[in-house]
């Protein structure tokens, strides 16, 4: 029972550092959006997020998900050779891309949106130097550098977009600002691997070690890196679907709607992943049960989140209309939509650990396959209906059925767990 609660404790202390550092830079950039609703137009923020959406998407690819492997060996210098790796593979995606949106006619259809498009090979690298980084300081249970980086990427962002705003630069100006924010957050990173001297221990492997080590984290790349690209054109599915249907205006609406219900469960998502990979993972080396901190956080998260999603969608039209201005009313619509599926997926994403914990990749991509042909026949049914409420509808439901899925599964993953465990 002691080393139960004392287990709780350590929880709810690491994920309070990173919590609070979302906390407050989520109140800020919310203090600020009423404000940017009316600096920016919805067409602008639909053109940001088509840029942030392909951007996301690439950068999926650009580590290979080995990011996601320092968590697990023993030695200190395999962690810091699977860095090393991470970032060759991050360089090689970035330059690529570069060429792709440099020359090909994707990219010349794009830049008809915006020539900021340019920025997706900078923005590409930059995320995904954060993303290594966050995973390599969460190792050491380096949660103050994390919240600080989390909270300079917030600010820098905020800062930037309002002074665009004000001078008018319109769309530029969003995608600029993301770019840069991403550049504040590593430079938080590279400023504390400075002091720490933590550089010494970098190095870039050569060809045949590279090889021997993706061999043994092979699943990452196959399946993990696999899974979170699905995830991630899953989740972008609308910008790409609906644009040429409902123009970017409306897709800006359904931008704003999916900011303010998403961005702040998936910071606190990601909070709450970290420290629970790292906790489900040292539990599991160490033989114990996995069970009570399971149930334990879905019941604490969903005591105090459920009512908070009840008065937000019953009130979600009046909220938008005052908070944002009388154009972004559709914003409140498409608000409530959305909300069973959001509401899931704070349950459910920091979780996701326990499938790698139990190396079971290659499952979890068969359903983020299954997930993302359900949300494509989703949206096709809204587009065939000739509705975007109807879209986002079928695409809300698709999403709520499929983390209520993967929460069943989780489940059973650790009663099997803690089965054998109390057996021996």
């Amino acid at each position: 029972m002691k080393k139960e609660s004392s287990t709780r404790a350590d929880i709810i202390k690491n994920t309070g550092k990173l919590f609070s550092a979302n906390l407050f830079t989520q109140l800020l950039i919310f203090a600020a959006y009423p404000l940017l609703s009316r600096l920016y137009s919805p067409t602008d923020f639909g053109i940001l997020a088509l840029f942030l959406g392909i951007g996301d998407i690439v950068s999926r690819l650009g580590t290979l998900s080995l990011e996601e492997a320092i968590l697990l060996p023993k030695k200190r210098k395999e962690v810091y050779s699977i860095v090393g790796v991470s970032f060759y593979c991050l360089i090689i995606v970035s330059f690529t891309s570069f060429l792709f949106f440099l020359f090909n006619q994707f990219a010349v259809n794009i830049f008809s949106f915006s020539s900021c498009f340019l920025f997706l090979p900078v923005y590409i690298f930059l995320t995904g130097s954060v993303q290594i980084c966050n995973f390599f300081f969460n190792r050491d249970k380096r949660y103050r550098d994390i919240s600080f980086s989390i909270a300079g990427m917030g600010i820098s962002n905020t800062g930037f977009r309002i002074l665009g705003g004000l001078l008018r630069f319109s769309s530029p100006a969003l995608i600029i600002s993301s770019v840069l924010s991403q550049g504040v957050a590593l430079c938080v990173y590279l400023v504390r691997i400075v002091n720490l001297k933590l550089f010494r221990y970098f190095s870039f492997l050569s060809y045949k070690d590279t090889i021997s080590l993706l061999s043994v984290y092979k699943q990452f790349p196959l399946y993990v890196m696999t899974r979170n690209f699905l995830n991630s054109l899953s989740g972008n599915l609308p910008y790409f679907m609906l644009i040429d249907y409902f123009g970017a205006s409306e897709l800006g609406c359904y931008s704003m709607a999916f900011t303010v219900a998403f961005r702040p469960v998936y910071l606190f998502s990601n909070s709450v992943y970290q420290v629970l990979f790292e906790k489900f993972s040292s539990l599991k080396k160490r033989g114990s049960l996995l069970m009570p901190v399971f149930k334990g956080y879905l019941g604490i998260i969903s005591l105090l989140a459920l009512p908070f999603f009840l008065l937000a969608g019953y009130f979600s039209e009046e909220i938008f209309s005052f908070v944002f201005g009388q154009e972004w009313q559709s914003s409140g619509v498409y608000f409530r939509i959305l909300l069973p599926w959001i509401f899931m997926v704070l349950l459910s994403t920091p979780l996701a650990s326990i499938s790698l914990i139990f190396s079971k990749q290659k499952y979890a991509f068969w359903i983020d396959v299954f997930y993302l042909c359900f949300r494509v026949g989703a949206l096709a049914c809204g587009i065939f209906l000739n509705s975007m409420e109807k879209a986002l509808f079928f695409f809300s439901m698709a999403g709520m059925v499929t983390m209520w899925g993967l929460l069943i599964w989780y489940y059973f993953l650790i009663k099997s767990h803690d089965k054998d465990i109390s057996s021996i």
